[in-house]
């Protein structure tokens, strides 16, 4: 009986397997079939408000880690979407954000209260990219919290990567998971610092309930690493990650500052919304550049491209990465200015920036480097992937929904196709920058020529002067000569700095917002047959 099961299965493969000796294309095409995809809900999951090492701190008002309360606010935009609801993780409603109602017109939502981790679904419209953004941002003038910290919501995933934040004496980095689903994640982190690989122990693998958030000190399973890279692939659902960074000198605070996902590894990285302040080459607070490559040791090409065209960084524009290894760049020496920094290596890299402001300035605008009582903020600017060309068929470049009470300029820059240290720059791009109130009108729809290789800096309030801006859209993107188009939003509470324009009482708080790309509605997809499919 068993000699005839087996000629019955052995007489029944030829009618199950393909003909091994017909061409790959024919035997793959007689199983491939294309399967129409309706489209789903878009999900952005939004950062918690700015929260202490330890909350439960006290004691003489005079010394407590937080004197003052720290103000959170959110803001949503839809260029086109259902209607949609901000809920808790667990699904709880908080509020309705209403149907897109097409036209120039966005719906736009505003609450004053977050009361922690919340998260926006809005159903995709029929038709056209799905353009939803929404956005978190928590202010405290003082304490240890002392900053502004601004972060654009995320869509949930199953790998984030986080280039930034340390574990210094003085420094506290908590890494946020945060789970909207209903089933629980399993959640594996990774870490990297100057040295190589880090071992986290117990913090390697964590459960994230369905509908909560998880958070942990790094601090506690990595002290005294002064650079830091986290990777997090969760199983069992999809999630989102932060840092919260924090930073004291003693009792004086040093900033704060959510890291948020930035690209995958990738070979080329943008990264929109760097300011300096004119940094003397050996000035420690001039904005920093972190890479890692995590897989393939690799030599990376770093380029500077501001108002005036490209700026070469004398000595760091080539470096050469060990595989696992955390290296940091100063980005001093710089003319005083606002840029985006691209990142073109010959293996794949993460990427992010820090960037720092003064909270007391002296002479020329500058602090007083000895003066151990001045306080600090900063911001930590996530990677964006540069495709080798500009992608065909997609009109937008995305949109940032804005903090309420903040002062914002869009950072546009055309970066050129071929941006090697000798490389001749030509061609442009051609994008619209559309403003929307709090209403949800369209304030102002801008065309905006930016030559190859510059960027241009648009102060939102000079556009919209005493007006109200919620959200940002970039679009109508045209591109030629190979340029393709990154941009971000400097955003900040306080006195002008350089390069940024806003206004305000003395001591600049800052953060930087990265779009939220559009994401095309339902289309289809190509389903292969299984060849073992039916087999025992």
């Amino acid at each position: 009986m068993a000699v005839a099961l087996v000629a019955g299965g052995a007489a029944l493969v030829p009618h199950v397997l393909p003909d091994l000796t017909a061409p790959a294309s024919d035997r793959l095409a007689h199983r491939t079939s294309t399967v129409d995809v309706a489209p789903g809900d878009r999900m952005l999951v939004c950062p918690g408000p700015a929260r202490l090492t330890d909350p439960d701190s006290g004691g003489d008002a005079q010394f407590r880690a937080s004197p003052v309360p720290t103000t959170t606010r959110l803001g949503a935009l839809a260029l086109a979407s259902g209607a949609g609801t901000l809920q808790q993780l667990d699904g709880s409603k908080v509020a309705t954000l209403a149907a897109s109602p097409g036209g120039d017109a966005a719906s736009v939502l505003r609450q004053d209260t977050v009361p922690g981790g919340l998260a926006l679904r809005a159903p995709a419209p029929d038709t056209g990219a799905d353009r939803v953004a929404a956005s978190v941002a928590s202010t405290t003038t003082s304490g240890d919290l002392r900053g502004l910290v601004a972060a654009s919501c995320q869509t949930p995933g199953t790998v984030a990567w986080l280039a930034g934040g340390d574990t210094k004496v003085g420094s506290s980095t908590q890494l946020v998971l945060q789970n909207p689903g209903l089933t629980p994640a399993t959640v594996s982190v990774r870490a990297w610092g100057p040295d190589g690989e880090i071992p986290l122990a117990s913090s390697a693998s964590l459960v994230v309930p369905a509908g909560k958030e998880v958070v942990r000190l790094l601090e506690a399973a990595a002290p005294g690493v002064d650079r830091l890279v986290v990777q997090v692939k969760a199983s069992g659902g999809l999630v989102s990650a932060y840092l919260q960074h924090s930073t004291l000198s003693g009792i004086v605070p040093q900033g704060v500052d959510d890291v948020v996902p930035g690209s995958a590894p990738a070979q080329h990285l943008a990264l929109a919304g760097v300011v300096s302040r004119g940094e003397a080459i050996a000035d420690t607070r001039a904005p920093v550049l972190r890479l890692l490559a995590p897989s393939k040791a690799a030599k990376a090409t770093v380029s500077l491209w501001g108002p005036s065209g490209r700026v070469h960084l004398r000595g760091a524009e080539q470096v050469a990465l060990d595989a696992g290894q955390v290296v940091d760049v100063p980005l001093g020496g710089l003319p005083a200015g606002t840029y985006t920094v691209t990142v073109d290596a010959d293996q794949k890299v993460v990427a992010g920036i820090v960037e720092q402001r003064p909270g007391t300035t002296g002479a020329a605008g500058q602090p007083a480097p000895s003066d151990p009582h001045t306080a600090w903020d900063r911001a930590w600017v996530p990677a964006q992937a540069v495709p080798d060309a500009p992608p065909a068929g997609s009109p937008d470049a995305g949109e940032v929904a804005l903090p309420a009470g903040t002062s914002d300029a869009v950072v546009l820059t055309a970066l050129p196709a071929d941006r090697s240290t000798d490389a001749k720059v030509s061609g442009e791009a051609k994008a619209t920058v559309r403003l929307f109130d709090a209403s949800g009108a369209q304030m102002l729809s801008r065309p905006t020529t930016v030559a190859a290789g510059t960027s241009a800096v648009l102060d939102v309030g000079a556009l919209a002067p005493g007006k109200d801006v919620a959200g940002v859209a970039v679009d109508a993107v045209t591109p030629s000569g190979g340029a393709t188009v990154a941009w971000g939003v400097v955003t900040s509470v306080g006195a002008a700095s350089s390069g940024v324009p806003t206004g305000g009482a003395s001591g600049q708080l800052v953060s930087v917002l990265a779009p939220v790309p559009s994401v095309s509605s339902g289309g289809t997809v190509a389903a292969q047959e299984d060849p073992t499919l039916g087999l025992p």
